[in-house]
C-alpha cells in the first residue's frame, strides 16, 4: 500500500487533507488511494467526484462540490494539510 510519506501539502493531492468551507461550515476530506474509504476518518478515494474537484486546488480556491442529493454547492478550500499521525496509522493498518 502507498503510505503517502512526505507528500507536499502546497495543493490538494492524494496523501493530503483538504479543509473546505461550505456556507461557513468546515468539512475535512483526507484524499488517499483509489480504494481507500473510511467515513469515520473523513477518508475518501482519490477517484471520487469530490476528490476530482479538489485535486490541484490551493488554499483560497473556489471549488464546486455536490451535496447528498448530488446538487452543486459552492465551497472554498480553506487549507491543505499533511496527513495526521492518526491517518498514517490507519493507512499502515
Amino acid at each position: 500500500p502507498t503510505l503517502f510519506e512526505n507528500v507536499d501539502a502546497d495543493e490538494v493531492r492524494p496523501g493530503t487533507v483538504a479543509v473546505v468551507s461550505v456556507d461557513g461550515v468546515e468539512k475535512t476530506y483526507a484524499i488517499l488511494g483509489e480504494w481507500d474509504n473510511e467515513p469515520s476518518l473523513n477518508v475518501i478515494s482519490s477517484k471520487t467526484k469530490i476528490a476530482a474537484n479538489l485535486l490541484g486546488r490551493k488554499a483560497g480556491d473556489a471549488v464546486e462540490l455536490a451535496d447528498a442529493e448530488g446538487k452543486a454547492i459552492a465551497a472554498t478550500v480553506v487549507r491543505v494539510e499533511a496527513l495526521s499521525d492518526e491517518l498514517k496509522a490507519w493507512i499502515k493498518g
